[in-house]
């Protein structure tokens, strides 16, 4: 076990040494801001085409532990290489409010954006996403994954049959009407999707309340809550 922990560690500290990692400051229209956007560049890239896209919010932090998890899966020949971009949001905007909270502001009772939310989807829908397609040749499976708070967020682009067919949930707080949503969307989805949330008993106690909402449908592509796959993920070139 030692022997096989550190060759994935010399082979993933090998692999990210031959990687690029970038900063950019990206100008909406549709925000009217401009946003910080990171990208991890495979090795690659120069040779290939149609990567796989991770995007994840919170990429103060979120990023670099995609990077990381990704390199290891990458190393034992689960994942292919993939572009990995993180949006930063852990800040007080112009508003004085923090970018997370206005960026992913939707209303829990009608389970609907509102506000900022709103204009945030568009930016990534109708900007970020086709600019990554452009620049860094991103191909047909886009991910989007989000933590805590922005973890809720994805599920507005599953709700639409948006541009992403994979979503990645980390101790995300849904309530009830966003729960019977997502069930509805799953229940009647004919198209390939890969729906994953995980948990553990540590989290936060408000958001592991939430998820027996999914739970207790006992439909089989939603059980156990730790783990919930639609499908099994499949990562297309």
């Amino acid at each position: 076990m030692k022997k096989i922990l550190i060759i994935l560690i010399l082979t993933v500290s090998k692999t990210l040494f031959c990687q690029k990692t970038l900063v950019e400051t990206f100008e909406s229209k549709i925000l009217n801001e401009k946003r910080t956007i990171r990208i991890h560049i495979p090795k690659s890239f120069e040779k290939t085409e149609n990567f796989p896209l991770i995007l994840t919010l919170d990429g103060e932090y979120m990023f670099y532990n995609l990077i990381g998890n990704s390199e290891l899966l990458l190393a034992i020949e689960k994942i292919p290489e993939s572009i990995i971009v993180g949006i930063d949001q852990n800040y007080y905007d112009s508003t004085k409010v923090w970018a997370r909270a206005n960026d992913c502001n939707y209303n829990s009772k009608s389970a609907e954006l509102q506000g900022k939310g709103i204009k945030f989807k568009e930016f990534i829908e109708k900007e970020l996403v086709p600019y990554l397609i452009d620049k860094y040749k991103v191909g047909d499976y886009k991910v989007i994954a989000g933590h805590s708070f922005t973890a809720s967020y994805p599920n507005f682009f599953l709700f639409d049959n948006s541009v992403f067919n994979s979503y990645i949930l980390l101790s995300p707080y849904l309530n009830e009407r966003i729960s019977k949503k997502i069930i509805d969307k799953l229940s009647n989805n004919n198209k390939f999707l890969s729906y994953y949330i995980s948990t553990s008993q540590y989290d936060l106690p408000g958001h592991l309340k939430t998820l027996p909402n999914l739970e207790e449908t006992r439909m089989p592509f939603l059980y156990p809550v730790i783990r919930l796959v639609v499908t099994s993920p499949v990562w297309l070139a």
